[in-house]
């Protein structure tokens, strides 16, 4: 897309490249523009809640696309008279600029998902504690759903980002809340940054963590994640789809197409794990070795038979065991551990469903798209074009 004088667009990006998140948001809309462009794109150095300025040697600009976190970044935006798409996780002008980014609710709900899937029932969740205008938490309301669906408790921490004795008050708060939680404990943080605090506080607190608490950061950020200890599982927003979807928005926007009246959301790709949230709560140890078997062997194409062998008890008493403690038959178990390899597959390969499906140990297609419409909601095809990035599937 050239302009009617013959110039390339001037984009200007005023997204931070201090988090994986940002970097990746930045990826895809190169990606974008590598394809459709070509753009000229000026990144300029700026915090998430700082005013946008033009860039040093533009004397216009065609498009913006930013994190647009407050009223205030919002207002210095559209000053600029063009067209503007927000990739932030909120929109701060109730729709006054156009909305691109992750779908927040489906992080509450994955995070819900992936403890249960480990045995929990008791979890806790810490909140951000930026200053972001109208921001209405939609990952809690998630995963306080989901949770309550069933039967669990959920305990809500309140974070505070402050400096000086409110910051040091707010810590002696998050050790406290932690040693009250009751225990094996999960535990889901708004980003990577608090999930790091939760670290801490646990080693200061000498909970162990995954063993007694497990962690979860809602957005993933590689050295914040990698730097603690033990390393921090985060579930893997996929900014970079985020920042492709963003950078075509802002391209119809450029073209005279109508403003969304809603916000285009993306889902997350899934949950990186790492040690602190390896592990299962579950009580009954005949149930956890059985499950460890399954985990570690539903590839090679086993039966309830060769795990009802690994325990002493009868097919029945284990079905029950295992209904007690994880919701599932130990047949459903093997079930779900194969649709989510096919699940993994369909998210990082170009394979074919059918090939995806024999690597998953189903004996064919239908019977995996059988298995992932119960456990997802959804066909396999229809989970992969919504998940993939959209460069990938040419």
């Amino acid at each position: 897309m050239s302009n009617k004088d013959g110039r390339n667009p001037h984009i200007g990006l005023a997204i931070d490249t201090a988090t994986t998140w940002g970097v990746n948001l930045i990826r895809g809309i190169h990606n974008y523009a590598a394809e459709h462009g070509p753009w000229e794109l000026d990144l300029t150095p700026t915090g998430r809640f700082e005013p946008f300025r033009r860039p040093e040697g533009r004397e216009r600009l065609d498009g913006i696309l930013a994190r647009v976190t407050t009223a205030a970044r919002a207002r210095s935006l559209l000053k600029f008279k063009v067209p503007v798409v927000n990739v932030a996780s909120h929109d701060p002008t109730a729709g006054q600029i156009a909305h691109c980014s992750v779908n927040t609710a489906a992080v509450g709900s994955l995070a819900a998902a992936h403890f249960l899937d480990r045995g929990y029932r008791d979890f806790g969740y810490v909140t951000t504690g930026e200053r972001r205008d109208n921001f209405h938490d939609q990952s809690l309301r998630a995963f306080t759903q989901a949770l309550a669906s069933q039967g669990c408790t959920l305990s809500v921490f309140e974070s505070l980002a402050k400096s000086g004795r409110a910051r040091e008050a707010s810590g002696g708060r998050l050790i406290r809340w932690l040693q009250e939680l009751p225990k094996p404990a999960a535990v889901l943080c708004w980003n990577a940054h608090e999930a790091f605090k939760v670290s801490i506080a646990c080693r200061t607190a000498g909970i162990g963590v995954p063993t007694t608490v497990a962690i979860l950061a809602g957005e993933y950020d590689e050295l914040t994640c990698s730097l603690a200890n033990p390393p921090l599982s985060a579930v893997d927003e996929a900014g970079d789809i985020v920042g492709w979807h963003a950078a075509r928005l802002l391209d119809r926007l450029m073209r005279g197409g109508a403003h969304p009246r809603k916000p285009i959301l993306t889902e997350p790709r899934g949950v990186i794990v790492r040690q602190s949230t390896d592990s299962l709560a579950l009580v009954d140890p005949l149930v956890v070795r059985a499950l460890t078997f399954i985990r570690e062997n539903a590839l090679s194409g086993i039966r309830v038979a060769d795990v009802v062998r690994q325990v002493p008890l009868s097919r029945r008493g284990l079905e029950l065991r295992f209904v007690q403690a994880l919701g599932r038959s130990p047949a459903e178990e093997i079930r779900y551990v194969r649709v989510q390899h096919a699940r993994e597959m369909l998210a990082s390969t170009n394979f074919t469903v059918k090939r995806i499906a024999r690597a998953s140990s189903f004996a064919n297609e239908n019977l995996l798209a059988r298995a992932f419409q119960y456990f997802h909601g959804q066909t396999p095809s229809f989970y992969r074009r919504r998940i993939r990035m959209p460069w990938s599937q040419r």
